[in-house]
């Protein structure tokens, strides 16, 4: 972990549930604990967009609508149709989310940020799990894909969840920028 801020170890110590020394140093020769479970693990707020922001609301039965404004969206920013694809997907998978588990609608927000499109939905659901969406679901599990999926599809997944609601931001930079972090 050398050359990680400390903010960055802590912040992943608070929302991991993992592994530390007991006396807080790091290093493989320290008596190691599980870290406690977070309380809150997303309750940082997310940084106000960047630019203008293109605002929709949607519910049930608007989800084509939804994906043909960023199908659109991406094509007036001159995104491929692979990256606009996935994009569409992703968006698609935490709009459906916002209707199943987040009062059954939302709001979607769009932006760009330095070559990447950004959407960010936001509903009144609330998410506790700070691994949520992180772990290949089981072939047999019922739930639980939509957001590993959005993980696989989007370069960036932020998320700030609160019992006063949620938002999910995720992040899709073009093919050519796509290489570095």
């Amino acid at each position: 972990m050398d050359g990680l801020d400390d903010q960055v170890i802590e912040e992943a110590q608070r929302s991991h549930a993992s592994l530390f020394a007991e006396n807080g140093e790091r290093g493989a020769s320290a008596a190691l604990r599980f870290a406690p479970e977070p309380s809150r693990p997303f309750e940082r707020a997310l940084p106000a967009p960047t630019s203008s922001v293109r605002e929709i609301e949607f519910a049930g039965g608007q989800l084509g609508t939804l994906r043909r404004f960023i199908s659109d969206w991406a094509a007036e920013q001159r995104f491929a149709a692979e990256q606009t694809e996935e994009l569409v997907l992703a968006v698609n998978e935490l709009a459906t989310n916002s209707i199943r588990y987040g009062g059954g609608t939302g709001r979607l927000l769009a932006w760009c940020d330095d070559g990447a499109l950004v959407c960010e939905i936001r509903d009144s659901g609330h998410i506790a799990d700070p691994l949520i969406g992180r772990s290949r679901p089981a072939p047999n599990q019922h739930t639980g894909r939509g957001l590993w999926l959005v993980h696989q599809l989007c370069d960036v997944v932020e998320i700030h969840s609160s019992p006063a609601g949620t938002a999910v931001r995720v992040h899709k930079r073009r093919a050519t920028d796509a290489g570095g972090v």
